[in-house]
């Protein structure tokens, strides 16, 4: 509805009938496509244009204007049909005849006067080849106009280009995570990236939550010996016992390359709860990191709750042990850091 003292806009369709002319060719296509439903409804009975093999099923039939005038517009005349037959719509373009098409202008010239005469048999034959070249220009241009295909942008040739560069190219490997497959197709340039940077990891994580995120690099952790790394004296089979080279002391080490940290927020508390093993956000944050970051590293993420969200404990809450209970009798001054949680490493899970 139009807005007070204004006059309400026709639909694009009536507009398409009445002003053919204001509407670029391709765009006009893909509307009258839409209209009947073409890759939306399973029920429509309309193909897509130059997808079909026979032309009576395709949503618009095409008709070439032999006119010898200097073309004005992309479109002539568009009027449409019963849901049973293809609309038509004229064209000035790509005709066999007039003053864009190859033959000789005698030979348009008397097809000229013929259609004068309303004999518009020899115009009827033509369309017949007009109506293909017109199509396959359409099925061109959809190839590599993404916006232009009827089915749905997960469907097209281009998002299946894109699973492929992001390793999901056949059945089997998708639709097995956490994170929808749609959602990863946007980030298809990040991962294919090599090497994939700490900037790509946090612009993905940032943009698909909506959140700041930062990424710390070079986290050290405790690492412990594998067996066969442990130092064993005192036997023939003795193995890692040269004091200075290979001799270790003790069960774990220390390593200071060996974690990232995923530094997310400051958050409200629904949106830092939902974080926490169990919430909505969980799932998906641990599949996204682990589908980006190679599996050397520990890789960590710390929420950062807002002051707001970090209540008063109280007994008998809902409250949890080490993730959202605070031991504190007046309310937080400051944004807190403390809640971690483990993605890949020694323990599934912490909280510090």
């Amino acid at each position: 509805m139009a807005a007070k003292g204004r006059r309400s806009s026709p639909p694009l369709i009536e507009d398409l009938h009445n002003r053919p002319y204001r509407f670029d060719f391709y765009q006009a296509v893909r509307l009258v496509e839409m209209m009947r439903g073409v890759g939306i409804d399973p029920a429509s009975r309309s193909v897509p244009v130059g997808e079909g093999n026979d032309p009576r099923k395709e949503a618009v039939h095409f008709q070439a204007d032999p006119s010898l005038a200097f073309p004005p517009s992309s479109i002539k005349s568009y009027f449409p049909r019963s849901e049973k037959v293809p609309d038509d719509m004229t064209v000035r373009f790509m005709g066999l005849a007039g003053a864009m098409g190859p033959l000789p202008r005698p030979f348009t010239e008397r097809l000229l006067r013929r259609i004068s005469k309303k004999d518009t048999a020899w115009r009827a034959f033509l369309d017949i080849f007009n109506h293909r070249l017109a199509s396959i220009m359409v099925r061109v241009r959809k190839a590599h106009r993404i916006g232009l295909d009827t089915h749905p942008p997960h469907e097209t040739r281009i998002a299946s280009y894109l699973r492929a560069f992001l390793g999901l190219g056949t059945d089997g490997l998708r639709n097995r995570m956490s994170v929808d497959d749609r959602a990863l197709l946007r980030y298809a340039g990040l991962f294919v990236h090599r090497p994939r940077t700490a900037l790509g990891l946090e612009r993905i994580v940032s943009d698909y939550y909506g959140l700041p995120v930062t990424l710390r690099q070079f986290v050290g952790n405790w690492m412990e010996i594998e067996p066969g790394d442990e130092t064993r004296i005192g036997t023939k089979t003795g193995s890692n016992n040269v004091l200075g080279q290979s001799a270790f002391l003790g069960r774990r080490y220390w390593n200071q390359q060996a974690g990232l940290e995923l530094r997310i927020g400051p958050l409200d508390r629904d949106i830092f709860e939902s974080f926490l093993p169990g919430g909505s956000r969980h799932a998906p944050l641990l599949a996204l990191i682990m589908f980006y970051v190679s599996p050397e590293y520990d890789f960590t993420a710390r929420l950062v709750a807002k002051k707001e969200a970090v209540p008063r404990s109280r007994l008998g809450g809902d409250l949890r042990l080490g993730w959202t209970s605070w031991l504190r009798s007046e309310a937080a001054s400051d944004q807190d850091e403390q809640v971690i949680v483990r993605v890949r490493g020694k323990a599934a899970l912490t909280a510090t």
